[in-house]
Parts: structure tokens; C-alpha cells; sequence
């Protein structure tokens, strides 16, 4: 039996160049650590995450019709590097959130919000995970069932997921990123796996202006 709330990413596709790039960067940097993921492009996908909550299983074909609209009636999206990040034993690389970028994130926030029906994540209603927050984290919860959007949204591709945070930190002042720039052109939905991974593309749609 399906569960009644399904974890949903709906995300920025990369281009094919950048999926190539950072799937092989991901598993040169393993040195041999022990690893949480490593991006393989089947069970763990390349992506930039827009919106992230829980939704109604039940609301599946809104979201699809909300998303195609919007994404219909977009130009693409240029992206631009900034650094290389870690936290929380995570290595990512940071793309600069420019006006265009944060108002298309904006608009899917406000716009599938309310299909999530008030529903949130069992760890979200957790008095001691959200002592951990910040007041602004706490207020995205409560407001869009997620923590990391609006002022608070940085685009960003995370590719590896050590055990050792010391490890995480290590490497990643070695990495040089080498794709400065880039075009995103799809938005995809994707069901979640662990540590914020994407594990099965549902469906994506192209940003309709060119």
C-alpha cells in the first residue's frame, strides 16, 4: 500500500555536460573515505534543488499541471559558480542566486506551497529538531514546509556525502571546479532518498521561452 504523503524534489535539471562532469568528480574525490552517496546518475541524481516538502501523494497531477505552466511560460536560466561548499560532511559547489533565478524559486514556492495541504515532514514538528534552527528556518517550516527557501535559498549542487566531516572539509579545498557557467533548460520531479538525494525522475518539463 502507497504511503498517503510522498518527499518530492523539483528541481533544476543540469545539462548533460555538467551531469557528465560532476558524476566523474564525484567519484574521483572518494580517496578512498567512506562515503554516505556518491552521484552515479541512476540511484543518486545530479541536481539543483528548488522546493523540497512533503505533499499529499493525492495532489501528484496539481503539481505536474502548476509546474508545467510555470515552466512553459519561463525563459532558461543562466547559472554562474561561486564556491565550493561543505557542511555537515557535504561537498557542493554554490551558483550565484541572480534575480531571474530566485524569482522563478519564488514563484514554485507559493504556487505548490499550498498543495502540501499545511502538511509537514514528521522532523519538521520536532521540538528538538527545531531548536537546532534558526528563527528563519523555523518561519520557512511553518510557512512553506521547508526550511531553505526564499531569502534563505541558495542554488547549489551537492555531490558527496562523506562520513567524516573532517574528511568533507579536507578535500574540497583540493577541488577545482572547471564549469563556470551553464544553461538550465528543464525542471524535473523526483522522489527523494537519503541524506537530500534524488533517486527516480517522475517527470520534467522545459522552460518554454528559450
Amino acid at each position: 500500500m502507497e504511503e498517503e504523503f510522498i518527499r518530492l524534489n523539483i528541481a533544476f535539471k543540469v545539462p548533460a555536460e555538467v551531469r557528465k562532469y560532476v558524476i566523474s568528480l564525484s567519484k574521483d574525490i572518494i580517496k578512498g573515505e567512506k562515503t554516505h552517496y556518491v552521484l552515479d546518475g541512476k540511484r543518486y541524481i545530479p541536481h539543483l534543488t528548488i522546493y523540497s516538502p512533503e505533499f499529499p501523494r493525492e495532489r501528484l497531477e496539481d503539481i505536474y499541471g502548476v509546474l508545467e505552466r510555470i515552466a512553459t511560460n519561463a525563459h532558461t536560466l543562466e547559472f554562474h559558480f561561486q564556491k565550493i561548499d561543505t557542511g555537515d560532511a557535504y561537498i557542493g559547489a554554490e551558483f550565484e542566486c541572480t534575480e531571474q533565478i530566485m524569482q522563478f524559486h519564488r514563484q514554485i514556492v507559493r504556487e505548490l506551497s499550498p498543495l502540501r495541504e499545511g502538511h509537514l515532514r514528521p522532523k519538521y514538528k520536532d521540538p528538538k529538531y527545531l531548536s537546532t534552527l534558526t528563527k528563519e528556518h523555523v518561519e520557512n517550516i511553518k510557512n512553506y514546509g521547508y526550511p531553505r527557501v526564499m531569502k534563505l535559498y541558495r542554488p547549489h549542487l551537492s555531490f558527496i556525502r562523506f562520513e567524516d566531516e573532517d574528511v568533507a572539509k579536507k578535500i574540497a579545498e583540493k577541488i577545482n571546479w572547471n564549469i563556470h557557467e551553464f544553461t538550465v533548460e528543464e525542471v524535473g520531479v523526483y522522489t527523494m532518498g537519503e541524506h537530500g538525494t534524488c533517486k527516480d525522475e517522475l517527470r520534467s518539463f522545459f522552460l518554454g521561452k528559450g
